[in-house]
C-alpha cells in the first residue's frame, strides 16, 4: 500500500499595505489645526424683527388667516407648507415639497386632526407666532398661552396671588 503525501500549499506573497488606502501616520502633522471661532452665544433677547405675533380665529372650514404675520413671513397664495403638530402647537414651515398651501384668499387650512390634537376649537382665539428668519409659523390656542403665562407669573411672583 502506498501512502500519498500531500504537497504543502504554495507560498503566497506576503501581504503589504497600500499607502494610497492606509494613511502614513509617521508623516502626520504634529501641529494642531486651529478651528474657526464660534459666534457668541445668543443671550435670548429677540428684536422686533425676530418674531411677529398676531391673533385670529379658525373658521368653520378650518382656515386661519392673519395678514400681518403671513406678510412678515413672505407667504403668498400658492406658498407650499410643511405642517406638523407638536404637543399643543401646530408648526407650519415654508417648504417647496410641502403638502399644504396658502390658498387664494391668503389663508391656511389647519387639518381637523391637527386642530383636535392641539386643542384648537372653532370660536376661541388663536395665537399665531411667526418667525420670519426661519419661515416658520406656530399656531396655538389662546388657552395655551393663558396657561403658560399663569405658570410664568406664578413662578415670578413666588406663588403669591
Amino acid at each position: 500500500m502506498s501512502t500519498r503525501r500531500h504537497q504543502p500549499p504554495p507560498q503566497r506573497p506576503s501581504e503589504q499595505l497600500i499607502s494610497a488606502l492606509v494613511p502614513d501616520f509617521a508623516a502626520r502633522q504634529t501641529e494642531p489645526v486651529r478651528l474657526p471661532d464660534l459666534p457668541a452665544p445668543h443671550a435670548g433677547q429677540h428684536s422686533k424683527s425676530d418674531m411677529v405675533v398676531g391673533m385670529a380665529r379658525v373658521d368653520r372650514t378650518g382656515r386661519v388667516r392673519e395678514r400681518s404675520v403671513f406678510d412678515a413671513l413672505g407667504w403668498r397664495p400658492g406658498q407650499r407648507l410643511w405642517l406638523e403638530s407638536r404637543g399643543e402647537v401646530i408648526v407650519l414651515v415654508a417648504d417647496p415639497t410641502g403638502h399644504h398651501r396658502v390658498d387664494t384668499r391668503g389663508a391656511v387650512t389647519l387639518p381637523a386632526a391637527a386642530r383636535q390634537m392641539c386643542g384648537i376649537d372653532r370660536g376661541p382665539a388663536l395665537v399665531l407666532t411667526g418667525i420670519p428668519r426661519e419661515h416658520t409659523l406656530l399656531v396655538y390656542a389662546a388657552a395655551t398661552l393663558t396657561r403658560l403665562l399663569a405658570d410664568f407669573h406664578h413662578e415670578i411672583l413666588g406663588g403669591s396671588r
